[in-house]
């Protein structure tokens, strides 16, 4: 009897050594990451983008859709500097296969050229 009662309390002491640590997500076990599918990155990339576009511009024109998100390099790639994009506006975003060290750039292209004056752009030589 003193046998197993000493059998039962060592398999309750390694159950309990075992289980995962509380204060991780509660849905993975402590040091278990996360890697992000292709869609899902391109979610995450365009929630990024729209992000750093609506600070710097005030406008959330990015869809997932926009762009494939590849992966190379042991990182996730979403976008590109793309200068006919609609309302001039791309992205490129990449971050790690769990979505962590995100590195966002936001572009505004154009080809319009603004007005500077009657007498045309500055550093031209004016008619006399």
């Amino acid at each position: 009897m003193m046998f197993s009662r000493r059998i039962l309390v060592l398999l309750v002491a390694l159950a309990c050594s075992c289980a995962p640590n509380k204060s991780a997500s509660p849905a993975m076990p402590y040091g278990v990451r996360v890697v992000l599918s292709a869609t899902q990155a391109a979610t995450l990339a365009a929630k990024l983008a729209n992000d750093e576009c609506e600070r710097l511009y005030k406008r959330r024109p990015f869809v997932p859709e926009q762009y494939e998100a590849g992966f190379a390099e042991g990182l996730y790639h979403w976008g590109y500097l793309d200068v006919g994009a609609p309302a001039g506006l791309s992205a490129e975003v990449w971050f790690k296969p769990d979505g962590s060290d995100p590195h966002v750039n936001v572009w505004f292209s154009t080809d319009a050229i603004p007005p500077t004056g009657r007498d045309g752009p500055p550093g031209r030589p004016q008619p006399r």
